[in-house]
């Protein structure tokens, strides 16, 4: 498994709170089987196991339509199965 914590971060250089993002844990964690001779293998997965809120990153656009914030998300939880064979 894996923990990863990010305190409050700010997306300027001017500490705008509305170009911030708040602190954050997120939580992946993965269980792996491979079998004796190590000819195949079967892994499950997940990422973002609470499914928090995670910006990656704003920006305040031009004033002329009224100064939007863009900006994008990290993905939210995701999961699967990864299946190898070694030939």
């Amino acid at each position: 498994g894996d923990m990863n914590y990010i305190s409050k971060r700010y997306f300027t250089e001017f500490n705008d709170p509305v170009l911030s993002q708040k602190g954050v844990a997120r939580y992946d964690a993965f269980i792996r089987y491979e079998s004796d001779g190590q000819r195949w293998s079967a892994s499950i997965w997940g990422k973002n196991l609470t499914n928090e809120d995670v910006v990656a990153n704003k920006v305040i656009g031009v004033g002329l339509v009224g100064f939007p914030i863009y900006g994008a998300w990290e993905a939210p939880r995701t999961y699967g199965v990864t299946l190898g064979y070694s030939f």
